[in-house]
């Protein structure tokens, strides 16, 4: 049974890896008119990096920075780089980055929003390419940035980066919702502002911890095509505080994510983890387990260069990358279930908000 499992998930494996497509620059008309914002809470560490990758961007545009109520000389940084610098501290019913996208798009006068983390660092055609996708039409367009990461403990954020992708699926507006549905990435979001203002903006996910997953899902019921992508031309390092913010960051997010995924794909996805984890048992097994556990590891090396900067040990040590995954997820699950509130970014978010 064991190796049946193992078979059938990398076979599924697989599957899920045909829909993984790359953004990249397109022939679409570039836009003129176009706004990024970015919310921004104590990011002075992370800020200077995307102020200084925008300031190398090929399209212009109006930067606008909004400050969560920061004690750490983000709103300084922003200025000095010429942003439009807005203040901003969540009222109650709100999350303090839906509160800032919102404040952020009506301070904006572009016909196009385009929404950065500040812990991004966009190519220089990407913000206008990003708007020009959102431009085509009554779109949302999103990339799930490359993840670089550099000290060892942040490997672990390997597989919950890729499971978000698989799970998500990637590419054009899915017609049928069998095997998925649209989602959208948060670190990089884009729309015309007309549409945004239409279907109510942030303030529709006002109080929502994964504001990105809840904004996909109210903008499809609206009538909004929701386009997702891979990587190309951004990419981002995730918790470069320590273990504590990543363990918090993805307690916050995974079991919101999971409750998002269609239920055929999420099946699957569970059935490639169990596979992951089968493959260790197996390699008591003599020969055919050392080659089961091979199959495996050629696999995750392909599919861990699909998110992010990971290697030969990253592939190698997938199982036990895929078990912190595991204890992650349930740990989301369980704070969920019990109502526990999530300390994130120095305030207390709901772990039941959608």
């Amino acid at each position: 049974m064991t190796a049946v499992v193992l078979i059938a998930g990398w076979l599924l494996g697989w599957c899920l890896c045909v829909g993984v497509r790359r953004f990249g620059p397109s022939t679409a008309p570039r836009v003129t008119s176009v706004s990024v914002v970015v919310p921004a809470r104590n990011e002075a560490v992370r800020l200077p990096r995307l102020l200084e990758s925008l300031a190398r961007a090929t399209t212009d545009f109006e930067l606008i920075v909004v400050d969560d109520s920061s004690t750490d000389g983000t709103a300084d940084l922003a200025r000095a780089a010429g942003a439009i610098v807005i203040t901003a501290d969540p009222p109650d019913g709100w999350t303090g980055k839906a509160w800032a996208c919102h404040c952020g798009a009506h301070a904006a006068s572009g016909d196009v929003l385009v929404f950065l983390d500040a812990d991004t660092d966009p190519a220089p055609w990407f913000v206008g390419e990003l708007a020009a996708r959102a431009a085509a039409g009554p779109i949302l367009a999103s990339v799930q940035p490359w993840h670089r990461a550099r000290r060892p403990y942040e490997h672990a954020s390997a597989v919950p980066n890729l499971v978000a992708v698989l799970g998500a699926g990637t590419g054009p507006h899915p017609r049928s919702r069998v095997w998925r549905r649209p989602m959208a990435f948060g670190p990089a979001m884009a729309l015309r502002r007309s549409v945004y203002d239409a279907v109510g903006g942030h303030e529709s996910v006002r109080a929502s911890v994964a504001e990105d997953i809840a904004f996909a899902a109210h903008v499809d019921s609206r009538g909004v095509a929701v386009e997702s992508w891979c990587g190309g031309g951004i990419e981002y390092r995730m918790y470069p505080e320590g273990p504590v913010s990543l363990i918090e960051g993805w307690a916050k997010n995974l079991s919101v994510g999971a409750t998002a995924t269609a239920p055929l794909r999420t099946f699957a996805v569970g059935v490639w983890i169990a596979a992951m984890l089968n493959s260790v048992v197996l390699l008591g097994a003599g020969l055919p387990g050392v080659l089961g556990y091979g199959l495996v590891v050629l696999q995750a090396g392909v599919l861990l260069r699909r998110v992010g900067r990971f290697g030969v040990i990253d592939a190698v040590c997938s199982p036990v990358l895929v078990a912190v995954f595991v204890i992650l997820f349930v740990l989301s699950a369980a704070r969920r279930l019990l109502g526990r509130p999530i300390a994130w970014r120095g305030r207390v978010v709901p772990s039941r908000s959608s």
